[in-house]
């Protein structure tokens, strides 16, 4: 009873609030209720207003900042960095055009409605010219786009029962104020058409650039980041560069450019979209906390109002939300291991299992669930096979002691990194041991740092990547024998090659520079001695209380030892000791602590006896 009479109130309101906006605006709290905007947009104008802001948030980007003023009836408009970075976002109660701005580089000033159609704005309006009862969301965007009249609508945001409200006007001209789980919807949202290949670049607002990268490549790296809702590209698809925006692309200036082209998110994406990063933190209607991704699957299938879903892309316990929009029409925000899926995600036939991923290059640091010390590959092998959880292990692929890695996820799903003759398998791989590689096929000291770059016979890019880094990828892959970066240790992009520098035809490149495999990298008999760091998880014995000379003499004394650590400061430490190498050891850098092979310190005839090392005449 008390529902009803609620209800009655409330519709009572709406409609008082319909014939008389007056009443409304005395009785109904209505005098903060505003429009989006009514004059002319000003979006992207250079410059910010440095004293006006009633705001701030810092490391905000473009798109987010956006969000919050759209969400915050006081604002009017915002600023932020528009490259669409990370940035510090501002907002403001007058429009641009009455905001007073100063010169600062990056920086742009926006209306608050500057890009359209707006969707999913908190809030509820009173002007409506129809309602629908117990009409869920999904239905009142049907409802609105069959209506002629209907320029906009609002409803419950949980997809629930609701009412649905349809307007004369788009949300920016619409007045309307805060109402629990309600939001206001222009007619066009999820509607609007993807645009593809329009002839030019947006040179001054893109977040990220990736050189060197072909336009099929580009499109695949939009799709991974949930940032991104456009980018551009050598239309002719050769190597070209890669920009991303924060913006589609009829919201995004652009300039004209020989053969360069715009293009949205979805351009050329057939649904159902499966597996796209991130999830939807403000629009789900139903969750299911500690359910996995199948059961969520299983869950939206179920429910007729369920469009799409997100849950933890592991597989593992996670939590599933439901959406009553497809992916393409769900606001997403980026969140590790979170994936979206619409609902018609694995509902074809099965498809067979993908081929096992075997001794790819490299070790998942931190991600394991077990770990064997002192177990070789074939061994680990075996004790994955044996154990239901284990999807995928690590261990030393030239079949040495090495150590054993477990994880439940496969190598596809699995974060790792390079490391040294380590190699990640599926748990379907038959292991076995790599042999070591050839020698390089020209002998002579490797060629480092010769000016330029081949953009075609690479086989493998990683983007972003620094020389440095480039430098370890290379290393920790078989197949690699020449690699190339920008020689001033910017961020620069990481090829690799299957050929020494002196066999690849490359062309001069401004800051780029060619690199064999060994260049500064010590050679395999080197020793390795104070390399910062120590290694936390793969140690077999530990002795308290000691300093670097002894943790030394210790070593020595140990047949097994091979490597060991302690502080490299102080008079006391605590020693460490390990069954391999410094190069073979996992290594994590902590202060004052380093890693030395066992037979650093030792004096130079000694070492030379051991080695049987003799000068020309035979002497030692």
């Amino acid at each position: 009873m008390a529902s009803k009479i609620k209800k009655s109130l409330f519709l009572a309101l709406t409609t008082t609030c319909f014939t008389d906006t007056a009443w409304c605006e005395a009785n109904n709290g209505a005098a903060s209720q505003q429009r989006l905007s009514a004059t002319a947009l000003q979006c992207g104008k250079s410059g910010w207003g440095s004293t006006t802001y009633y705001r701030s948030y810092l490391l905000m980007p473009l798109a987010k900042c956006r969000e919050t003023c759209v969400a915050d009836r006081q604002c009017q408009a915002y600023s932020d960095d528009q490259r669409g970075q990370t940035g510090n976002c501002y907002l403001y109660s007058t429009s641009v055009e009455k905001t007073p701005t100063v010169s600062y580089p990056q920086w742009a000033m926006y209306d608050r409605a500057c890009v359209q159609p707006n969707c999913g704005v908190p809030g509820w309006g009173s002007t409506h010219y129809k309602i629908f009862g117990s009409m869920p969301l999904a239905k009142c965007k049907e409802t609105c786009f069959a209506d002629t009249q209907c320029q906009s609508y609002s409803d419950n945001i949980r997809g629930q029962t609701g009412d649905c409200y349809l307007y004369k006007t788009a949300v920016k001209d619409t007045v309307f104020s805060s109402y629990t789980d309600w939001a206001m919807y222009d007619r066009d949202c999820g509607r609007v058409p993807v645009r593809c290949g329009v002839a030019g670049w947006g040179s001054t607002t893109y977040y990220n650039a990736i050189t060197g990268m072909p336009l099929g490549k580009c499109k695949e790296t939009c799709l991974s980041d949930p940032l991104c809702q456009s980018y551009s590209d050598d239309m002719k698809g050769q190597a070209g560069n890669c920009y991303l925006y924060s913006t589609p692309v009829k919201d995004t200036p652009t300039s004209r450019y020989l053969s360069w082209g715009m293009y949205d998110r979805m351009c050329g994406v057939e649904e159902p979209q499966c597996g796209v990063p991130g999830w939807g933190s403000a629009t789900y209607y139903k969750l299911h906390s500690g359910m996995t991704l199948e059961k969520c699957k299983e869950a939206c299938l179920a429910d007729q109002t369920c469009e799409s879903y997100s849950d933890d892309s592991r597989g593992q316990t996670g939590s599933c939300y439901l959406y009553t929009t497809p992916v393409k029409d769900t606001p997403m925000v980026n969140s590790p291991n979170w994936s979206m899926y619409d609902r018609k995600c694995g509902s074809e036939e099965p498809k067979p299992n993908p081929e096992p991923q075997c001794a790819v290059p490299g070790w998942g640091s931190t991600t394991y669930y077990k770990a064997f010390i002192g177990m070789p590959l074939t061994k680990c092998n075996e004790t994955c096979v044996a154990d239901p959880e284990c999807h995928s292990y690590s261990d030393d692929m030239r079949g040495k002691t090495g150590s054993c890695y477990l994880y439940k996820t496969t190598v596809k799903d699995t974060p790792f990194g390079p490391f040294p003759n380590w190699g990640m398998y599926d748990r379907e791989c038959v292991a076995t041991p790599t042999p070591p590689l050839p020698p390089p096929q020209r002998p002579g000291k490797p060629r480092c740092a010769v000016p330029g770059w081949d953009g075609k016979t690479y086989y493998r890019l990683i983007p972003g990547m620094p020389l440095e880094k480039c430098k370890e990828t290379c290393r920790a892959d078989s197949q690699c024998r020449a690699f190339s970066n920008d020689m001033a240790g910017h961020t620069g992009n990481c090829y690799l090659y299957k050929s020494a520098v002196a066999d690849i035809s490359f062309i001069p490149y401004p800051t780029w520079g060619m690199y064999d495999r060994d260049c500064g990298h010590p050679s395999e008999d080197e020793l390795r001695c104070s390399v910062p760091g120590w290694g936390y998880k793969t140690y077999y014995k530990v002795h308290g209380d000691t300093n670097i000379t002894k943790c030394r003499d210790a070593c020595l004394t140990n047949s097994e030892c091979k490597s060991y650590s302690d502080n490299v400061r102080g008079p006391s430490g605590t020693c460490y000791l390990y069954t391999t190498t410094v190069q073979d050891t996992p290594i994590w850098d902590v202060p004052d602590w380093a890693m030395f092979d066992r037979d650093c310190g030792k004096d130079c005839k000694t070492l030379s006896q051991e080695r049987g090392v003799t000068d020309g005449d035979g002497e030692l």
